[in-house]
């Protein structure tokens, strides 16, 4: 088996194997993948919306293309890991989700940057902090 770049499992990135890597990445998305979860069913009428192709906002594009690239990800990942195992299909499957991982890296930064001011003010607002005036 072959992981990111087609590295053998038994070479190390950064002092771990890529055993060890597959183990966080496994673990990291588990706990992750809750949170999204989460945030997906606080963003409902969203969702709503977008099933009925009635999305608006400046950001809309930006956000389908995150939730289906989100969504992409995680399917190949269930497929590979959970229906076809050690097949080459498996392979393929993790070839592609591999690089949906590294796209979705970027939308998710992007999502973050473009509401970074919207997180601050709801957290200043959750915590308390009154604005003075």
């Amino acid at each position: 088996m072959r992981y990111h770049g087609g590295y053998p499992y038994v070479l190390e990135t950064l002092g771990i194997d890529g055993y060890q890597w597959l183990w966080i990445h496994r673990i990291t998305a588990l706990a992750i993948i809750p949170i999204i979860l989460v945030h997906l069913l606080m963003h409902l009428h969203w969702l709503k919306m977008l099933v009925k192709l009635q999305f608006k906002g400046k950001n809309s594009g930006t956000n389908l293309t995150l939730f289906i690239v989100f969504f992409l990800t995680a399917f190949t990942s269930l497929l590979a890991w959970f229906v076809f195992g050690d097949s080459p299909l498996a392979e393929i499957l993790r070839e592609v989700h591999n690089k949906l991982g590294l796209l979705l890296i970027f939308f998710f930064i992007f999502h973050l940057i473009n509401y970074f001011r919207w997180f601050i003010n709801m957290t200043g607002k959750i915590l308390g902090k009154k604005k003075r005036d």
